[in-house]
């Protein structure tokens, strides 16, 4: 009766070893297509293919979905609003996501760094403020907050003298959609940002 149970025993540890060793075995050149699926990749890499068609409607709910920005599409941010605290220097700022995938998203997490696009200096750092979802086709709002350093403060009035608004960039960009995470190494211009 102990034979038989180590058999099974064994029997249970090939059934469940096996096929988990073929498959490292297959994938032994490239561990990361374990996890990470073709159309992952595609996704992370812009792949237009599988975005939904939109260059015959290059608005969509008042939102322009032209993909100029330089993130390919894979969502799309638009200034709305923005709040200052100089004292605590602080910032949070509104924009408008655009999902133009054909599903929804769930943005959990994003962090940049803010930075002059004149000349890439690091003027301070953002993250998401609370996750959110967004319906595939459709805009959701999306709050960020931040924060900035004495440093940028002289960096702006030095270089930027009675100005409102200064153009920014965001850099090292990392942003976790749906539970992947996703980092953007070129910088991407928002545009700009008021001062006051």
């Amino acid at each position: 009766m102990q034979i038989l149970s180590v058999v099974l025993v064994l029997i249970t540890v090939g059934c469940i070893v096996g096929p988990i060793g073929g498959v490292v075995l297959m994938y032994r050149d490239n561990l990361s297509g374990l996890v990470v699926t073709p159309q992952i990749k595609d996704i992370m890499n812009g792949n237009n293919n599988i975005q939904q068609d939109n260059s015959d409607n290059n608005y969509n709910n008042g939102v322009n979905n032209n993909n100029d920005n330089g993130n390919n599409g894979f969502i799309t941010p638009t200034f709305v609003s923005s709040q200052i605290n100089s004292a605590a220097k602080t910032f949070t700022v509104t924009v408008n996501v655009t999902n133009s995938f054909n599903y929804d998203l769930t943005l959990n997490s994003m962090n940049a760094t803010v930075e002059s696009s004149r000349d890439n200096y690091q003027l301070g750092t953002i993250t998401l403020a609370t996750p959110v979802t967004i319906i595939a086709g459709q805009t959701s709002l999306a709050t960020v907050s931040g924060i900035w350093t004495q440093e940028a403060v002289n960096y702006v009035q030095n270089n930027f003298p009675g100005a409102t608004s200064i153009n920014v960039n965001l850099a090292d960009i990392s942003i976790d959609v749906n539970g992947i995470i996703v980092q953007q190494t070129e910088p991407v211009n928002v545009g700009d940002v008021p001062l006051t």
